[in-house]
């Protein structure tokens, strides 16, 4: 009955011992073990109230190393458009701060789309990268830095070899915010002079995404040889190493983003 104790005992005759345990389970809290050579009592916590953060040694006043991390962590998206995904999501899946680049289509008003009917131009989808990232780490006005080194952005026509509505480039903002940053990395590198013609890529409100046949995931990794070969074939890898320089376009964006930080502290 509530409020009171309850003693359950079962006696166990062992053969060829000739000793009697008993097993008293005193309260709701306390499991008693009496034997002939000891009394002890081991106070532990009932089994209905054992927690898995109680087993593993959970202490609420001191975070685990995983909890920690993620209460540090400020998730953000960005999906954007820059020809094949393959060679997007191969740069930016490997930038610093970057959680998760997922291979997808976007932009169109079909409830679905698959690669066949995307790269057929049968739908108004582009083919994009949605970008996982901890702000934290990572701002996106360096994701959009490393964006702009890997695509031609004054193509109107799609990118490289890949000719289409499907291959030209977009950025997709999730949040105002985001659009304001787009809206000052297109400016800035407009201004720079490190592109030739006006910048075709447009920015436009996030409004759908479809991931992409599993076989198109991280092709960079599945499938490295073929990819490589398409990289280089199909103009990008050449276009990006004669007129990026990368590094150089790179250190001038973060130099840009520096001298604007100290500006606006001013």
């Amino acid at each position: 009955m509530k409020g009171t104790h309850w003693i359950q005992k079962l006696t166990f005759l062992m053969a060829g011992v000739g000793a009697i345990i008993v097993v008293g389970i005193v309260g709701i809290n306390t499991l008693t073990t009496v034997s002939p050579s000891d009394d002890e009592t081991i106070a532990v916590p009932a089994p209905s109230e054992v927690t898995e953060r109680e087993i593993v040694g959970y202490n609420p006043e001191q975070p685990t190393e995983d909890s920690a991390s993620a209460i540090d962590q400020r998730i953000e998206m960005i999906t954007l458009a820059g020809g094949c995904f393959w060679c997007i999501e191969a740069v930016l899946q490997e930038t610093p701060g970057v959680i998760d680049a997922v291979s997808g289509y976007s932009g169109g008003s079909a409830q679905t789309a698959n690669y066949l009917a995307v790269a057929g131009g049968r739908t108004e989808h582009r083919e994009v990268v949605q970008i996982t990232y901890d702000a934290n780490q990572v701002s996106l006005t360096e994701i959009l830095n490393t964006f702009w080194s890997a695509i031609d952005p004054t193509d109107a026509g799609g990118q490289f070899a890949d000719r289409g509505f499907q291959y030209t480039t977009a950025i997709y903002y999730h949040a105002d915010t985001q659009q304001a940053v787009a809206n000052a990395s297109k400016q800035s590198l407009q201004a720079s002079g490190l592109v030739d013609g006006q910048i075709a890529t447009v920015i436009l409100p996030y409004s759908n995404f479809f991931v992409a046949e599993d076989y198109h995931q991280d092709y960079y990794q599945k499938s490295a040889e073929h990819y490589k070969r398409y990289e280089r074939g199909s103009g990008r890898s050449g276009f990006v190493e004669e007129t990026w320089a990368r590094d150089a376009a790179q250190a001038y964006f973060q130099e840009q983003a520096q001298a604007a930080a100290l500006q606006s502290a001013q």
